[in-house]
């Protein structure tokens, strides 16, 4: 749902990881939690996030946050992240 790459996620979680480990990941039933910590952390998103994840909720939140192009798109951040910029 964040539109991450599989092959990115592995390089994030370091050599040891590859697109195949990631996919076999996502087919788990449960994930050990230091996993999930060190993948929440790349995520930016807090492990319960994952472990409450209830895909019907999340789709409906977008369904209602998000509209269509020709409606004039438009899209609600709720928690914006601002980074900030250092000069050298």
């Amino acid at each position: 749902m964040l539109g991450i790459k599989q092959e990115v996620l592995a390089k994030e979680l370091g050599q040891d990881w590859t697109q195949k480990k990631i996919s076999l990941l996502e087919a788990k039933e449960s994930i050990e939690l230091p996993i999930l910590q060190e993948v929440s952390a790349i995520l930016n998103i807090p492990v319960e996030a994952i472990q409450n994840f209830d895909e019907e909720q999340a789709v409906n939140v977008i369904s209602n946050t998000f509209t269509d192009f020709k409606d004039g798109a438009s899209a609600i951040n709720i928690h914006p992240v601002f980074k900030l910029l250092r000069s050298f």
